[in-house]
């Protein structure tokens, strides 16, 4: 017979999740390992030097605006932030795109009205080069966070 199986306490996980965020090439003064292929600890924004400025002021308003959105999402921040970069921007600002754009929607339907299958060639058009001339750079930010683990059913049967 079937039963619903809930577990004794709801725990919590240690997530990793990061964010892009976008600044002039002109800032992007400072880089870290991974620019260079190689994998390292990143970056404490807190100890640029003083020629760095600029970055140090616009990396710590978006670790803020990071840390705003994860805590709404349920998640509180366990360890300090790192930054790696600098990379070629990918200018999402011009070229993002959401997920519930109809390209992604005509890729993913199994049969449409017209009798055809999903067909992923819909969403080729918004792959795209990232254009070394474009005057940005991304760097990404990191962090672990506590994530509070959400009731999941589960029916499980009895042998």
């Amino acid at each position: 017979m079937p039963a619903l199986h809930t577990p004794e306490t709801l725990e919590r996980s240690l997530v990793i999740k990061r964010g892009i965020f976008t600044v002039p090439e002109g800032i992007a003064t400072v880089n870290c390992d991974c620019a260079f292929g190689v994998d390292c600890a990143g970056l404490n924004i807190h100890m640029l030097a003083p020629e760095h400025r600029d970055l140090e002021l616009e990396a710590r308003q978006m670790t803020k605006k990071f840390i705003r959105v994860m805590t709404l999402r349920g998640l509180e921040l366990k360890s300090a932030l790192s930054m790696h970069g600098p990379w070629v921007s990918y200018d999402f600002e011009h070229n993002a795109i959401g997920v519930d754009d109809s390209a992604f929607y005509r890729a993913r339907e199994m049969e449409h009205e017209d009798g055809k299958y999903a067909d992923p060639s819909h969403i080729a058009a918004l792959a795209f080069e990232r254009d070394p001339d474009v005057g940005k750079s991304d760097y990404l930010i990191a962090g672990y966070f506590v994530e509070r683990n959400q009731w999941t059913e589960r029916i499980v049967e009895d042998d």
